[in-house]
């Protein structure tokens, strides 16, 4: 890409599938202006995470003395190879009275960067929290913090192979393998008792309130997740309470003395949080989030990782018990029986020999235990 002397405004969008990227210009810094979509207010610095269906917004001030070549990197933060590097070569001139340098950039990273919405903040002294980020007001104008308010926890762990799947518990509740249901919730002749399945993880939430909900990982990496049909105000994030938790398993913050705050007063406070459709949830950490419920339906909330929704990694967020008025007579089925995404459902309850047997599993391979084969025939 070729630039002359200005302020460039470039939009970073993470639309894989597989793993965060950390994206740079060597020798310049960003200016971080929007966050999802949402405008911000300026913040620098030299490197943005963004992870998978995160967007992020930055202004660069691309001004040279004479022509040369720099790299734009967007190098991934889950492998350790130095050449999972993308690397893009910006001709840079001052105006076109110079000529672009050919061949490609020679430059080396920004050493010891400060580094927008990381994953181990409060650990490294350089890494920035996106709660640093502050939504301008204009985006809060049909946003009002209502007086009927709701606070509820969605909590999630992952089982290692060869039972490997994810697990989201609402509430308090038994931690479930989401399933969805073989006909969508909001069909009109939806029949809960006849057509839901105690294997779909469905939180209700009432109309017209604020809500704040409580994300909490028992899982070793870092997590994407996405609530569809709202932006949330990112209350608070937290990183894993102690370095050594990826060598076993970390307790989930408690509500009322892990963060800087009980969370019953975090979901009170007036101040407001930058707005995100899409919250990295760190290892071990959590992360609180806020915001209406003014958009009746029926909205799915998973991690971005396509394994691991597929794996169980979501709920449905069930509000206000909206239903479609008529759909048309082919619209597909949701369920996973192979139809659309080459998947197997089966439900039980989680071997007792690998997993809490009160937790329930969704797909054929956690099921083998409770599997009824026909003898061979000869």
């Amino acid at each position: 890409m070729q630039f002359e002397n200005g302020e460039y405004r470039f939009r970073i969008a993470n639309g894989g599938s597989l793993t965060p990227m950390l994206w740079s210009i060597d020798g310049f810094r960003f200016k971080v202006v929007a966050a999802d979509g949402s405008d911000v207010e300026p913040y620098e610095v030299d490197q943005v995470q963004i992870h998978l269906g995160e967007r992020y917004d930055v202004l660069v001030n691309l001004n040279v003395d004479a022509p040369k070549n720099v790299w734009m990197r967007g190098a991934s933060t889950a492998v350790t190879n130095p050449a999972a590097v993308i690397l893009t070569t910006l001709q840079l001139r001052p105006d076109r009275s110079y000529k672009f340098v050919e061949g490609p950039a020679t430059t080396t990273p920004t050493p010891d960067p400060v580094v927008m919405n990381c994953n181990y903040y409060g650990e490294q002294e350089k890494c920035v929290s996106v709660t640093a980020l502050k939504t301008k007001n204009t985006e809060f104008k049909h946003r009002p913090l209502l007086a009927d308010t709701e606070m509820h926890t969605a909590d999630f762990f992952f089982s290692l192979p060869p039972v490997y799947g994810y697990f989201f518990a609402l509430d308090g509740n038994t931690y479930i393998q989401n399933a969805l249901p073989h006909k969508p919730i909001a069909y009109p002749d939806f029949d809960n008792d006849k057509d839901m399945t105690n294997h779909t993880n469905v939180m209700n939430l009432g109309l017209d309130k604020t809500v704040t909900i409580v994300l909490r990982s028992g899982a070793g990496i870092s997590h994407p997740l996405h609530l569809h049909g709202h932006k949330f105000e990112v209350l608070e994030e937290i990183s894993r309470p102690k370095p050594n938790c990826f060598g076993g398993r970390c307790d989930l913050a408690d509500l009322d003395t892990g963060f800087s705050a009980p969370v019953s007063e975090l979901a009170k406070r007036k101040t407001r949080g930058v707005l995100k459709d899409v919250i990295i949830v760190p290892m071990f950490g959590a992360a609180v989030v806020r915001f209406n419920t003014d958009n009746p339906g029926v909205w799915f909330a998973h991690c971005h990782f396509d394994e691991h929704v597929d794996s169980g990694q979501g709920f449905i967020m069930n509000e206000g018990n909206w239903k479609a008025d008529s759909v048309p007579s082919d619209f597909p089925s949701c369920d996973y029986t192979g139809r659309l995404q080459g998947l197997t459902s089966e439900l039980c309850n989680c071997n007792p020999e690998k997993l809490n047997p009160e937790w329930l599993c969704s797909k054929d391979y956690m099921c083998q235990h409770v599997r009824q084969r026909k003898p061979t025939q000869h």
